[in-house]
């Protein structure tokens, strides 16, 4: 799941939030690796548990841990922030294993965070890879994508302006499924919007 959104739009609380109820629903074990950490989630949670990593901590740095956490038996994981290819590209190998995944990214539209993970992805790829096969690591790792945003609203009479955070999901499941998943592979990104129209209809 990649949770997109600009700063301060509250991308890490909603992961977390998103973590921690895994573990208590399902009482699963957790597992976070962050840089640095922002959201105390250390410890019992329902039946299930977190374990988080602060990577400040750790031999080998982001790369290391990250590396390290991935090789664990953990039920859930929790990846802080995508800012470098290697973290992408460690991210999208492993999101098909069949374990949750969550993470965030900057970006202000799910085009644009797409369109970047697309440039993690190509950038110093061998030359062997196809700009298909590399699209379809996108296609096959995602499960949901949620973007984040803050709308500033101006209302007739109030003091200030009101900032209202706005959520929108687009879910990789369903009757849409094959297409969006076929759009991606394709690097048709723009088409996307129209299903996420779809889907908020049908909420």
């Amino acid at each position: 799941i990649l949770v997109l959104g600009g700063q301060g739009v509250g991308k890490t609380t909603t992961v977390s939030s998103m973590m921690v109820e895994r573990c208590k629903r399902f009482g699963h074990f957790g597992l976070t690796v962050e840089d640095p950490t922002e959201c105390d989630l250390d410890g019992a949670h329902g039946e299930g548990h977190i374990t988080q990593v602060d990577v400040a901590s750790v031999e080998g740095g982001f790369e290391g841990a990250l590396k390290r956490a991935l090789r664990s038996r953990a039920d859930v994981f929790m990846v802080s922030e995508i800012r470098a290819r290697q973290t992408a590209l460690e991210v999208l190998s492993f999101a098909p294993s069949g374990r949750l995944l969550l993470t965030t990214m900057h970006a202000e539209t799910i085009e644009q965070g797409l369109q970047r993970l697309q440039e993690y992805c190509h950038a110093n790829a061998p030359a062997q890879n196809s700009t298909a096969g590399r699209n379809s690591m996108l296609a096959d790792a995602l499960l949901m994508i949620v973007l984040l945003q803050v709308h500033v609203i101006t209302e007739l009479g109030a003091a200030q302006p009101i900032k209202r955070r706005m959520a929108q999901a687009l879910v990789f499941d369903g009757e849409d499924s094959y297409a969006i998943k076929q759009n991606i592979r394709d690097g048709k990104f723009s088409n996307l919007t129209s299903y996420l129209d779809r889907q908020k209809e049908r909420l």
